[in-house]
This record gives structure tokens, C-alpha cells and sequence, in this order.
């Protein structure tokens, strides 16, 4: 479903690095190993280069651990803050900044992979979720059933073990629903499961058209965004976004209901007026669960261990308001520099365009006071990234390719409000660029004062961490 998605996965793995800097175990990592081995907590590296995800940026922590318990997180927590080394935890290993391998050289990575619990309790619907299971294992364990949070047991920077709840350390069950990389690490995950839907509908509508010319580019887009503000039209049930590159322009998400249904009261205002697909390249189907998950990110399971898959990855972000649509003049400039720059571009890239609002959005229901996720207005969600599998640097001409993508909109748009997704980080930005775009003042200034009562030495850090100046 998503031809980037299926492009990753393939990635081959690369040895060399791009900004790997030297490290040496000074006498307070010493003192840090002395620590950890005093208290039992298993180590699997000292002052070793730890290659996640995006190989552009890999650094060397001051110590990898490797618990199989809790009391070994929080016994390397309290080690750490001793020794004042800064603390961050490795799960899937896919931030773009590499923040889960510290963000910078010398920090204690608290590596989850041994954590691998998957159990339901069939009385109350309720599963249990180690903190190092992936996705699409997740998916297959769970099998026939949905997932929503509930409480979160945590390891918090005093080295204490608590169960966060609504009413049970309510602000760090409020902080981990957003910024959870600055407040501890989240040892298991309680998740209320529901069942599955017998029945999706994966929808790929591919129109190669719409690139004929940025005007019919922008065209096909605002209808989409048109749509999606039509309260007659949109259906919570489908879930969409565009995905596109210079060559490929595709409509892609999944409506929960039957592929007959999609086409009676979805099909008809999505595609009203816009260039014929393609019939080859357009794929609607209906397909059960599992076989949905796969067709949109391929095979769900994945070994336990390190992660395999590397590329070279650089990726901006960008959120726009509901209350503020996108203008035909940010989206022929957006399809102008698609259509030039991006058939130029020195390095493989593309955009997804997922809307997040429009009519009846559930993510949009909830207010800023549910969880520290800051965009409940907002309509799309742009990720824009470039990406390579061969030994090639990312220089000024790379990166600022990317930053055109984004400032093409922002730049036509200048009133827009324009936020980022904080999944999508930028790690060139500042901490206090981040902390802007990705959370707002007012949810900042929130976290911030939670941040220092609950980790006032910052032992949670990354560079765009909550604290950070």
C-alpha cells in the first residue's frame, strides 16, 4: 500500500557511517560499568558505535545494557544518574534522529529487545505488551484483536517502578502519551484490545496524470481537500493520504467496510473530476485483517534483535490547520518544486500527504489535556524525506532538498500556522525549534514544569528532549 513502506524494507544493510563520532570510556563510564555490574544488570556493549535505522547519524554510547527485568532498568536509571550520564532506551531502533541510541556519544542505552511479552487476559480484554515488541509482531500476537492504551508501568528517572494511570501518576501517564523519551522508560504497555474487523478495503488509486503539470497536480490535491471537509461525502470509516514522488501520485488508505461499499458511497465524490487512473497500478481489495497489515508494510514478522535495515535518511515534517486549508498558491508552489527540483533531486525521495482531520476525524476528537500530542485542529500531515541505500553522503545539496519541499508550502502560505510530528523529527532543528513546532508553547511550557519535578538532573535526554535549551 504504501510504495515507500515496501522500498525501506528492502534496504540493504551498510557498514560505513556519516557522523559517527570518536569515543573513548572516560573515568565516569567506568564508574558507570562499575555500577552496573555491582547490581547484576546485564551489559551487551561499552563504548561501541550502535547503528540504528538511519545510518546518517550513529553514535557510540557510553554503555549498552540489556535487561530482562525491571528491577535491571531501574537499577542502570539509578547508575546512571549517578555517574550523570544521560539516559535514553532502544526499542524498534527507527528514530531519524537516532535519539534512541542517545543523540549524541556517551549515554547509557537501555536496550528493550528482551522484553517480548504478548498475553490477553480474555476476562477483561485487557493484553500486556513488553516495551521492546514491534508492531507487526504485535499484530500477529494479538491476532483478532484491536488495542487502545491504558496504564503504562515505568521506570522514572529517581530509578522508582510505578504503574502510571489516570488517577495513579496522572502527569506522567499524561507526559508518556507524547513525549515519553524525557520522562522514563515505559517497561510494559496495558492495552484494552477489541476485535478486528472482519473485512477491509485497501485502497491504492494510482493517477499518473495529476502530474502532467503542477495545475493539475494542485487541482487533484484540493479536491481531495475539498473532500475531505465534506460532510456529505467523507466517511470516518476511510482513512487516506496521498502518496507521491516525481513520477508516481497515488491515493492510497483503507476503508473498514466491504469493497462494494467503497465504491458505492466513497468512490463517486473521491474520484469526481479527477484524471483517470491507472488500471494496472490501481489495486482496491477486500482483505482480512493480517492480510491488510501486510499488503501496507509487508510481512509483519520480524526477528528479535538488532535491526537489520539501514538506509541514509533525512525527513522534515509539516502539520497544517483544519481551520486554515491549504491554498492553491502553497500547492502550485509545493507541485512546481515536485515537478522541477524533485525529477533533479540529487538523492531518492518522497512525500506523504496523511489526513490526520477533515469530517468526523477521531484524532482531532480528544482535547490537548487527554495526552501531550499537541495537533487536535489539524487537517494534513506532511512527511517529507529522502533516503539512500548506497554509500552517499547527505551534504547541503541533500538536506536542503528536503527543507525546499517543506518551505515551497510554508514560504506561499505564510499564514498558515504550520507545526511538525514529532515522528517525523527534523534533528537539525534546535531544541527550541522542536519544542515549538512539535509541541506549542502552551503544551511545552506543561511538560516542562512536569519535567522538573519528576527528572530535575535531565537524566532522560536526547537533543530535542523536553528541558533542553
Amino acid at each position: 500500500m504504501a510504495f515507500i513502506l515496501k522500498t525501506i524494507v528492502v534496504a540493504l544493510t551498510i557498514t560505513f557511517v556519516r557522523c559517527r563520532g570518536d569515543y573513548t570510556a572516560d573515568a565516569g563510564s567506568q564508574k558507570l560499568v562499575a555500577c552496573l555490574r555491582r547490581r547484576s544488570v546485564p551489559i551487551s556493549a561499552i563504548s561501541t558505535p550502535l547503528e540504528t535505522v538511519n545510518i546518517r547519524l550513529v553514535y557510540t554510547p557510553a554503555v549498552v545494557v540489556q535487561p530482562t527485568t525491571a528491577q535491571h532498568i531501574s537499577d542502570a536509571v539509578i547508575c546512571a544518574s549517578r555517574t550523570e550520564t544521560k539516559v535514553q532506551a532502544l526499542s524498534g531502533g527507527h528514530s531519524y534522529g537516532s535519539y534512541s541510541t542517545g543523540g549524541k556519544n556517551g549515554s547509557l542505552v537501555v536496550d528493550l529487545q528482551t522484553l517480548q511479552e504478548i498475553s490477553v487476559d480474555n476476562a477483561t480484554g485487557i493484553a500486556k505488551v513488553g516495551a521492546g515488541v514491534q508492531i507487526g509482531n504485535l499484530a500477529l500476537g494479538l491476532f483478532d484483536q484491536g488495542k487502545r492504551a491504558v496504564p503504562h508501568d515505568v521506570v522514572l528517572a529517581n530509578g522508582s517502578y510505578v504503574c502510571a494511570t489516570p488517577t495513579s501518576y496522572p502527569e506522567i501517564y499524561y507526559a508518556l502519551r507524547g513525549a515519553a523519551d524525557s520522562f522514563g522508560i515505559v517497561t510494559t504497555f496495558h492495552l484494552q484490545t477489541q476485535a478486528a474487523p472482519t473485512t477491509l478495503t485497501n485502497v491504492r488509486i494510482v493517477i499518473p496524470a495529476a502530474l502532467d503539470s503542477k495545475e493539475r497536480a494542485t487541482d487533484a490535491f484540493l479536491h481531495l481537500q475539498q473532500f475531505a471537509l465534506n460532510a456529505s461525502a467523507l466517511d470516518r470509516r476511510f482513512a487516506f493520504g496521498l502518496r507521491l514522488n516525481q513520477t508516481y501520485f497515488g491515493i492510497e488508505g483503507v476503508f473498514f467496510g466491504r469493497r462494494d461499499e467503497f465504491y458505492q458511497q466513497i468512490a463517486p465524490e473521491l474520484l469526481r473530476g479527477l484524471p483517470t487512473p491507472d488500471p494496472v497500478a490501481t489495486n482496491v481489495s477486500d482483505l482480512a485483517w493480517l492480510d491488510s497489515l501486510v499488503d501496507q508494510g509487508g510481512p509483519l514478522q520480524v526477528p528479535i534483535g538488532p535491526n537489520p535495515l539501514h538506509a541514509v535518511v533525512y525527513s522534515k515534517s509539516l502539520v497544517t490547520q483544519q481551520a486554515r486549508p491549504l491554498t492553491r498558491a502553497a500547492m502550485d508552489a509545493f507541485f512546481d518544486y515536485v515537478l522541477h527540483q524533485g525529477r533533479s533531486s540529487p538523492v531518492p525521495w518522497y512525500s506523504i500527504i496523511n489526513l490526520y482531520g477533515g469530517v468526523d476525524s477521531q484524532i482531532n476528537v480528544p482535547s490537548v489535556s487527554f495526552a501531550a500530542y499537541a495537533h487536535r485542529a489539524s487537517l494534513w500531515v506532511f512527511e517529507n524525506i529522502a533516503y539512500s541505500f548506497s554509500h552517499q553522503v547527505f551534504g547541503p545539496a541533500e538536506l536542503g532538498f528536503v527543507d525546499g519541499l517543506n518551505r515551497a508550502v510554508t514560504d506561499a502560505q505564510p499564514d498558515g500556522d504550520f507545526a511538525g510530528y514529532s515522528n517525523y523529527l527534523d534533528p537539525r532543528l534546535s531544541a527550541a525549534e522542536a519544542h515549538r513546532v512539535y509541541y506549542g508553547d502552551r503544551l511545552y511550557r506543561t511538560l516542562l514544569a512536569i519535567k522538573r519535578r519528576v527528572d530535575p538532573r535531565a537524566t532522560f535526554w536526547n537533543p530535542q528532549a523536553i528541558g533542553v535549551e
